[in-house]
Order: structure tokens, then C-alpha cells, then sequence
């Protein structure tokens, strides 16, 4: 089963995916794996982000998974074991992403929890959002990408708990299903 852990910058990806690492789990995270790219929404270009680049840099650009290459490595681990995948996925790429998942969870912490692990982030290598003008434009956006997430039929996890809460529910679902 290839399984799909998402939600905003901040709502605790990385955390759950490191941790079922832990447990002896497959796991990809898309922030450190190549398989996601920043561009321009308008231009398509490919760009890169640098720590700071503020509120303007973060509304024209996205976030984005090059569908072939996440093809191409979740293939690479076979079919015989559960793939649990972190990240952040671009809203209008949600369709096609949900023809590659068999489940997607999302994580969906409070606006507080988001703006205290983004400023106080450590496990992001750039930085990202760590900037007061970021965090505000992060946590203004998430409405949107949640609720088209749920449009596919993510399954919502309020992430105000433990790690150890969401994992039993991620693994206690996944297991019910595979």
C-alpha cells in the first residue's frame, strides 16, 4: 500500500515520517528525496527557494512533486511492503497524485501549533517559513489545499496529539486496510 502523509508547511510531516522510519517502516520524505521542485506559477520555471525570500517569492511560486520521478521511486521499492510518503504535494497536482496513492492522510494542526514549529523549526534545511511574513502567508493559505484535499478523499488526522497517537492511527488504519 503506498500511503500519503501531507498537509502545510509546519503541520508535522517530517516528525511523523522520521518516526515511522524509526519503527522500521518505509518511508520517503519529498523534502529531502529530488523529487519535488519549486516554480513559478506563472512561468513553470523551476526556481529555488532561499531562507527569507518572503511573503511575495512564497505567493508566486509552488512547491511541486515531478510525477515521474515519484513514480519511479515508489516503484523502485516493489510492492510487498506499506510506502509511507511525507510531504507537501501542490493543490492542483492533488488529482493525479490521488491515482498514485491508495491512501492519503492529512494533518491538520492548529494555526498556533504551525506558526511555533515553523518559527522554532531545526529540521528544515533551508528554513523555510521560519520569517514572521511567511508563517502568516503559510497559515493564510492552508484553508484552501486542506479543503481540496478532503475534496479527494484525504482522511483528516488533528494533529494537536502525540506523535505516538497519530502513528497508532496511521498504522492501525493501514493495517485495517492492507
Amino acid at each position: 500500500m503506498k500511503i500519503l502523509i501531507t498537509g502545510i508547511a509546519g503541520s508535522g510531516k517530517s516528525t511523523i515520517i522520521a518516526e515511522l522510519q524509526r519503527r522500521g517502516r518505509k518511508v520517503i520524505d519529498l523534502d529531502d528525496c529530488g523529487v519535488c521542485v519549486w516554480v513559478n506559477k506563472k512561468t513553470g520555471i523551476q526556481a529555488e527557494y532561499h531562507e527569507g525570500a518572503g511573503k511575495e517569492w512564497i505567493e508566486n511560486h509552488r512547491w511541486q512533486v515531478v510525477v515521474p520521478r515519484l513514480i519511479g521511486l515508489l516503484n523502485s521499492f516493489g510492492n510487498d511492503k506499506d510506502i509511507f510518503v511525507g510531504g507537501k504535494v501542490a493543490r492542483i497536482q492533488l488529482g493525479e497524485i490521488k491515482e498514485i496513492f491508495d491512501r492519503i492522510y492529512l494533518l491538520i494542526p492548529d494555526d498556533a501549533i504551525i506558526h511555533e514549529r515553523l518559527r522554532t523549526r531545526t529540521i528544515n534545511k533551508v528554513n523555510f517559513a521560519k520569517g514572521d511574513d511567511e508563517r502568516k502567508t503559510i497559515i493564510e493559505g492552508r484553508r484552501p489545499f486542506e479543503a481540496a484535499c478532503l475534496e479527494i478523499g484525504a482522511i483528516p488526522l488533528n494533529n494537536r496529539g502525540t506523535v505516538s497517537e497519530l502513528i497508532k492511527d496511521i498504522l492501525n488504519s493501514s493495517d485495517r486496510a492492507g
